[in-house]
């Protein structure tokens, strides 16, 4: 039986049902024998109920969204019922369906090649019931909802001054999509493309393989010109410098997209559910961002590296060109032709860019950068060694900072207690090899700077904590900040309204392993780009991380994994001065490479993109959608093994996942000025965060995290404070005020950091610290602390608890408490934040991260008597209420009616 006959026989049988069930019998409709017919009649009941709730001016962009994902679903499903095979073949790449050890509940690969199809039509059937239920509900008054503001994805703006993307009306609007999209297939697809799964323009990345092959690099061969005056020079020429790639791809970002009016374009190919043809605007020019890729086959152009062993005829040796390279950065980046090639094609793309709608969600400028050097990581992300380049700009680094005197520096490197007579030298160490002494050179035999070698990868467990580590690891951070300021600079030279940001791995700052030789300085990045940029994990599973390593108690405690969310982006937020747009360019709540949850709760999902929003995040791009319009899987999860493991138990194996992520969207932009305020809520509590202590002590950011979570759960957002931060402040430059810094368990900052925080105190800022920090300087030299102490300002606590207790009272002397607090003795685990509404009144967001249900009662300031309203379903609640684990509030607190009556 062909699809179409089979949606006329369900749609009869739906017509039929529907005269038989009055409106307030639907949510508990009739089952039908066949998972799949029921599947198709309840769609046909919720579209009726839809057309009864226009009729009644009633919003239902929710319940269309439903229906989309209905439909979608069940064409999966029918495609995964026609392909077992290939369902096999795909699941049988995730460990988690092909190692014993690891399959739960006999659900193998075989298992879901003969049930994956009833799986998802199932799923479809217990999101129809709600859908069905909820707007019954609607349509009788009992919920009253606030509207749905659609994103308008041609006209998006950004508001550079409270960091958030604004609608045309100039309102806040959260953006939504899949960062990866069904790969090779046209951007006007209308199943890929819309308001239900998001309606963002990804172009065609930018890449040094963007150059033409054929140009004249002659006069930088022979040393005339650099490469950057030798691009210029050609292009100055009139000589095309790109190819066809560059000009008809990476910058025509102008796409075809389904809307509600205009021309119908090609109606045999691209229907609606029930036939009828899509209708489709002109061309038009959607949100989106560019993305430059560094990663994967030939990333330099032909006339850049020599690759047949003959150095006259490229501008980089072979041997230079393949060292120092990390992964997903595919060249060395202290080569300076790579540097001036970048420069150049960057300046050509943002000149021609600017203004373009297709880039207002910015420039990425790379996947998830680190630059690992110490062996300790694995072989996976270690640099491939280092380049002379590097090595030459390491050793004129330590010249700097040792005022060209190599005397100071072994001093130095001998330790504080002159106790280090050997340091790493210049034999890389062997994978598998840690502790060999034998890598050790005598610190003695060096003689100038010129004699300094720098293996890489090192061994860290030989050289952890000492002077020489730091250098290195400052070092790092310094060049790899420098290859990113030349990609910011080049674009903003350009178009200074431009975005820009880095996909940022959030787990190399944050996880408990906190090795910080991978050269990213998280201040430096988040201070320097325009928006903040990463690929923020929630996972409710514990899986080591790539380092290795993690903190396993939390299960003790919360549902899910959220340390990773919440530090990273209190950390950005609170490192540059005004408050920045936020993009999540590569979501992973859902799946991660090592867990799949194909069962996964609905409600995990609301709760984990609706903890991001109210932490800062304006955008989220899920990892992923890899089905093709017609249901089958993108091209590359059959041709390429390497990606396989990615597609089984993901998103396009879970309707109800995916229809609650966007059903979050709709409910955030629903109220996303309310959103807006608490994102951009004052932090009055910050705790210092030296990257000095990060670099001595792997450990450092567990204590960073451990005084995070005891302030965490008051309702009070949490900041970080550092160096650059309290000089701006006393400079006037540092716009969010703040009423104190917690310094905790802090040992090591440089001479610079304490100066700042000594200047800071003096000024009448409150500090609090223990005795454990702040003892020694970048060298290990022991700090008399004796002039911090006796300033009236600063306060000496130790312990969590103490210090806690102690920064609460300087909040609550400050009138900083919030508005709206809960009863206290709670456990850990209540996220929450209180911003103004009108007339007095307050919004009240609330995440329950733990894996108790908790009761509490609701107490308002100065306000005795008071409602509280829930602002999803606009139904009164009482003064106490009950979180389940996961659970999710919105609330009104104050004087508002109840909506229902």
């Amino acid at each position: 039986m062909s699809k179409r006959i089979k949606r006329g026989v369900y749609l009869l049988m739906a017509t039929f049902m529907a005269s038989q069930i009055s409106v307030a019998t639907l949510a508990t409709p009739t089952v039908i024998s066949a998972t799949e017919t029921n599947a198709y009649a309840k769609i046909e009941i919720l579209k009726t109920l839809i057309d009864q709730a226009r009729e009644m001016d009633l919003d239902v962009l929710r319940e269309e969204t439903v229906v989309w994902m209905a439909y979608e679903f069940l064409k999966f499903a029918d495609y995964d019922e026609a392909n077992p095979e290939e369902v096999e073949m795909l699941f049988s790449k995730f460990m988690g369906y092909n190692n014993k050890k690891n399959i739960q509940n006999g659900e193998d690969a075989a298992y879901w090649s003969k049930n994956i199809a009833e799986f998802e039509r199932a799923e479809v059937v217990e999101m129809l019931d709600k859908a069905i239920e909820t707007l019954e509900e609607v349509i009788a008054g009992t919920i009253v909802r606030k509207a749905v503001r659609p994103v308008d994805w041609d006209n998006i703006s950004v508001d550079r001054e409270n960091g958030n993307f604004l609608n045309p009306d100039g309102k806040p609007i959260f953006l939504y999509d899949y960062f990866s999209k069904a790969q090779q297939e046209p951007r006007s697809d209308p199943y890929l493309y819309n308001d239900h799964i998001g309606n963002v323009s990804a172009p065609k990345a930018l890449s040094l393989t963007r150059y033409s092959s054929t140009l004249d690099l002659s006069p930088a061969l022979a040393g005339k010109m650099t490469v950057e005056e030798n691009l210029n020079a050609l292009k100055n020429r009139g000589t095309p410098l790109f190819n066809s790639v560059y000009v008809n791809e990476t910058l025509n970002s102008a796409t075809f997209y389904p809307r509600k009016n205009g021309a119908t374009i090609d109606p045999i190919l691209y229907t609606d559910h029930d036939g009828k043809p899509l209708l489709y605007n002109d061309m038009t020019d959607n949100a989106g961002f560019m993305m430059l890729w560094h990663s994967g086959g030939a990333v330099y152009p032909d006339w850049l590296i020599d690759k047949n062993n003959n150095p006259a005829n490229s501008l980089i040796t072979k041997a230079e060109g393949t060292a120092g390279i990390p992964k997903y950065v595919g060249y060395d980046i202290d080569q300076p032709a790579v540097q001036e090639a970048w420069k150049v094609l960057l300046e050509d793309v943002a000149e021609k860019m600017q203004g373009h709608a297709s880039n207002r969600l910015g420039y990425i400028l790379t996947n998830e950068p680190h630059w690992y050097t110490d062996i300790q990581i694995g072989k996976f992300f270690m640099v491939s060694g280092i380049s002379d380049a590097t090595l030459n700009k390491f050793r004129d680094y330590l010249r700097r900072e040792y005022d060209d005197d190599i005397n100071k520096l072994k001093d130095a490197w001998a330790g504080a207690d002159n106790s280090i007579t050997q340091v790493w030298g210049g034999t890389a160490a062997v994978e598998n090899k840690k502790g060999d002494k034998t890598k050790l050179v005598n610190l003695a035999d060096i003689k100038s700077f010129d004699d300094i070698e720098f293996g890489i990868p090192f061994d860290g467990t030989l050289i952890q904590g000492t002077v020489q580590h730091y250098d290195w690891c400052t070092f790092n951070m310094e060049r790899v900040s420098d290859w990113f300021s030349l990609l910011n600079d080049a674009i903003l030279s350009k178009d200074a309204t431009a975005g820009t940001h880095i996909k940022l791995f959030p787990r190399i700052f944050t996880d408990a392993a906190g090795s910080r030789d991978h050269g990213m300085d998280l201040e430096a990045l988040s201070r320097m780009t325009t928006y903040l940029g990463n690929d923020a994990t929630i996972r409710k599973e514990y899986v080591p991380s790539m380092q290795h390593q993690e903190k396993d108690d939390w299960q003790n405690d919360y549902a899910y994994y959220w340390r990773e969310v919440g530090l990273i982006y209190d950390l950005t937020n609170s490192f540059s001065p005004t408050h920045k747009v936020n993009v999540n360019s590569e979501g992973h709540a859902i799946t991660i490479n090592t867990t799949r949850d194909i069962h996964m709760d609905p409600e995990y999902v609301r709760s984990a993109y609706f903890l991001s929003a109210i932490l800062g995040e304006d955008a989220n791009f899920t990892w992923f959608w890899p089905r093709k319009g017609d249901g089958s899987p993108e091209a590359t999860m059959i041709s390429d093994p390497g990606r396989r493991d990615t597609y089984p138990g993901s998103v396009i194996n879970m309707p109800q996942v995916a229809n609650e992520i966007t059903q979050t969207f709709l409910d955030l932009n629903a109220h996303s000025v309310e959103i807006a305020k608490i994102q951009n809520l004052d932090r009055p509590l910050r705790i210092f965060y030296s990257e000095t202590s990060n670099i001595y002590s792997s450990n450092q950011i567990n204590h960073v995290y451990d005084m995070y979570e005891s302030v965490n759960f008051n309702g009070i957002p949490i900041g970080f404070a550092t160096k650059n931060i309290m000089n701006d402040t006393l400079a006037d430059s540092y716009p969010q005020p703040f009423d104190l810094t917690v310094i905790y368990q802090t040992p090591y900052v440089t001479d610079a950091e304490y100066e700042a925080i000594l200047a800071f105190a003096k000024a009448e800022n409150t500090v609090i610290v223990d005795d454990i920090s702040l003892k020694y300087n970048q060298l290990g030299e022991v700090r008399d602390l004796a002039e911090l102490y006796a300033i009236p300002s600063v306060i000496r606590e130790n312990g969590i608890a103490a210090m806690g207790e102690a920064a609460l009272d300087v909040i609550a002397a400050a009138g900083n408490l919030p508005a709206v607090t809960f009863s206290e003795g709670l456990p850990k685990g209540l996220i929450w934040r209180v911003a103004p509404a009108e007339n007095g009144d307050y919004t009240v967001a609330i995440v329950n991260v733990s894996k108790h249900t908790l009761t509490f009662d609701v107490t308002v300031e100065d306000q005795e008597s008071f409602n509280v309203v829930d602002l999803l379903t606009g139904q009164e609640l009482g003064k106490t209420l009950t979180l389940s684990p996961e659970a999710v509030y919105l609330l009104n607190v104050g004087q508002m009616a109840p909506l229902v009556k």
